[in-house]
């Protein structure tokens, strides 16, 4: 059996309109840049959680440890422009952090501390020199207002991990980072702590 149906065109009571632009090319500088925002150095995986390992999101950026960071347990220092390390200019809120003796950055706040941090690699300007990598500048937070704290404990160990193909058993591996970070007004509207 076949019935057809007529069907009578209704108006049109709504419209969805939908745009993209593509970014627009960056014409008046010839730096290679990214800011990471406070909300990727909180919500990605760090891996002993130092927020630098993030750098590594920035084109012309790689993972390069130097001998010396090592040794300073600093761990990660990142390459850019083909340059070690060393030769990076590490900024923290305007502020020059570069230890002295061996060139890589001093103060490592806690990944709780970091509001954002900007990377520029190559011709950035000259207000930057000193460097033949990148120019790291971190922006540290700052209270507020009202008071807000979060404690934290990050755990890692054995319990998930893979046996490594070569072993009988899985090896034994425990870490656990505990720390906490406070903000709020000393007097309001004008001076915080964090």
């Amino acid at each position: 059996a076949r019935v057809d149906i007529s069907m009578v065109l209704g108006e049109v009571q709504e419209q969805v309109v939908t745009e993209a632009r593509a970014p627009l090319v960056e014409t008046e500088k010839p730096a290679i840049g990214s800011v990471i925002d406070q909300k990727r150095i909180v919500e990605l995986p760090l891996n002993g959680r130092n927020f630098m390992e993030l750098a590594t999101l920035t084109t012309g950026i790689n993972e390069g440890n130097s001998s010396s960071q090592k040794s300073l347990g600093r761990g990660f220092g990142p390459a850019a422009a083909g340059q070690p390390a060393t030769e990076n200019s590490y900024n923290l809120d305007g502020g020059n952090n570069q230890e002295g003796f061996t060139n890589v950055f001093s103060v490592v706040p806690s990944v709780d501390a970091v509001q954002e941090f900007n990377i520029q690699v190559g011709q950035y300007s000259a207000e930057y020199g000193g460097g033949g990598g990148a120019v790291i500048d971190v922006v540290t937070r700052a209270g507020s207002n009202n008071f807000h704290g979060t404690p934290y404990e990050f755990i890692r160990n054995d319990v998930l991990d893979a046996r490594n193909f070569f072993l009988a058993e899985t090896a034994p591996y425990k870490r656990n980072q505990f720390g906490a970070s406070a903000g709020g007004p000393i007097i309001r509207d004008k001076t915080f702590f964090f």
